[in-house]
C-alpha cells in the first residue's frame, strides 16, 4: 500500500509569508490523521522555540499518523528532535557536487562519514531514521549508492531521494528511483520533489512507478519557491489511474485544502486540479447538455469522490 508523507507543516510552512501557530498545526494534524494520511513532517525543532513547542505538542496527542521531524547532520539538531518526543527523524545532507562544494564545503567521503555517525547517534537516542539525500537529481549515481548503503549499514530504516530545485524530468526521477530501489534494502522508499517546472506530480508518480512507496506531498502544493507535489493530485492519480490504495479518505481532500488555504493565507488557484474552484464548474452548452444526461461525459471522476459538488455557469457558450 502507498503511504503518504505530508510536508505541509514543515516544507509548506517555508512558503514565503506562511506561518502556522502551534494551535493551527494541531488542528491541521488532527484533520490529516482523520483523513488517513500515514505520516507527517511536523516542524523543524531546532529552528525556533515556537517550532519546538509545536512539535512537542503534536507528539503528545497520540495520533495514529506517524510524526517525523527533519534534522541536519548535527548533534544539536538530533537532540532537539529527540527532546520533542517525536520518534522519527529525517536526517538530511547534500549529495550533489554543487551543494557539497558551495554549501557544505565537504568532500563526498566526509558527507558519507557525517551522516553515518549521525544515524548511529540518532539510533542511540531511540529514533527511527530516514536518510535523506538532498539534491539527489543533481547528484552522481556512483555516489548515491554508496551514500545510501552506508546509511542503511549505520541503521537507517528509510531512504529519501529528492529533486530539491525542481529540475528533473520524470524519466530522470524514474531512473534514480529504480537504481536506488533495486540496489538498497530499506523498509521505506520515499520521494520528495519541488514544482519549479510544473512536473512535481509527474515526477512523484514516476518514482512510485519505480517502486517507491512513500510519496511526499503538501496540501495544495504549497512550499518553497513554486511549491511541492500536490497531495490532492498525487493521491487522486494513484487511486483513479493506478488503482493503488492509499488509505486516504478521499472525501476529506477538499476540506483539508480549504483549511490549509485559511491558515496559510495562500489562495487556491481557480484552475488547480481537484481542489480549484473551476474543477467541477461547467459553462459550455454542449458540455452541460451532455453532463445532464450522463455526468461521465465531461468529467473524469465524480466530484463527490473528493467532497465536491458540480456547478453550472451561464456564459456565452
Amino acid at each position: 500500500m502507498i503511504r503518504f508523507w505530508d510536508q505541509t507543516l514543515r516544507d509548506g510552512e517555508q512558503s514565503p509569508g506562511v506561518r502556522f501557530s502551534p494551535s493551527e498545526k494541531l488542528r491541521l494534524a488532527r484533520d490529516m490523521d482523520e483523513a488517513g494520511i500515514a505520516m507527517a513532517e511536523v516542524g523543524f525543532p531546532v529552528a525556533s522555540k515556537d517550532d519546538f513547542r509545536a512539535c512537542k505538542l503534536l507528539a503528545e496527542q497520540g495520533f495514529r499518523m506517524r510524526l517525523i521531524c527533519p534534522a541536519r547532520c548535527r548533534i544539536e539538531d538530533v537532540d532537539a528532535v529527540a527532546d520533542t518526543g517525536v520518534r522519527e527523524i529525517a536526517l538530511f545532507i547534500s549529495t550533489s557536487p554543487q551543494l557539497m562544494r558551495h554549501s557544505l564545503r565537504m568532500k563526498g567521503s566526509t558527507v558519507i562519514d557525517r551522516i553515518s555517525k549521525m544515524i548511529e547517534y540518532s539510533r542511540d537516542r531511540g529514533l527511527y531514521v530516514h536518510a535523506v539525500s538532498e539534491d539527489t537529481m543533481r547528484s552522481r549515481p556512483g555516489f548515491i549508492l554508496p551514500f545510501f548503503k552506508s546509511a542503511v549499514t549505520a541503521g537507517a530504516k528509510g531512504v529519501v531521494i529528492t529533486d530539491t530545485v525542481g529540475i528533473a524530468s520524470p524519466e530522470k526521477v524514474r531512473k534514480f528511483a529504480s537504481l536506488v530501489h533495486s540496489s538498497i534494502r530499506a523498509q521505506s522508499y520515499s520521494v520528495h520533489v519541488h514544482d519549479d517546472l510544473g512536473l512535481a506530480t509527474a515526477n512523484t508518480l514516476a518514482a512510485v512507478e519505480a517502486g517507491f512507496n512513500v510519496p511526499q506531498t503538501t496540501i495544495n502544493g504549497i512550499g518553497e519557491r513554486s511549491g511541492n507535489a500536490s497531495f490532492a493530485e498525487v493521491c487522486l492519480a494513484l487511486e483513479l489511474l493506478y488503482n493503488w490504495r492509499t488509505g486516504v479518505r478521499m472525501d476529506r481532500v477538499y476540506r483539508l485544502a480549504h483549511l490549509v488555504e485559511k491558515f496559510s493565507g495562500v489562495p487556491i488557484p481557480a484552475h488547480k486540479p481537484v481542489i480549484g474552484g473551476n474543477s467541477f464548474s461547467h459553462e459550455a452548452g454542449i458540455h452541460v447538455a451532455a453532463l445532464l444526461r450522463n455526468p461521465r461525459t465531461y468529467e473524469p471522476y465524480p466530484p463527490e469522490m473528493v467532497g465536491r459538488k458540480r456547478t453550472f455557469q451561464i456564459g456565452k457558450h
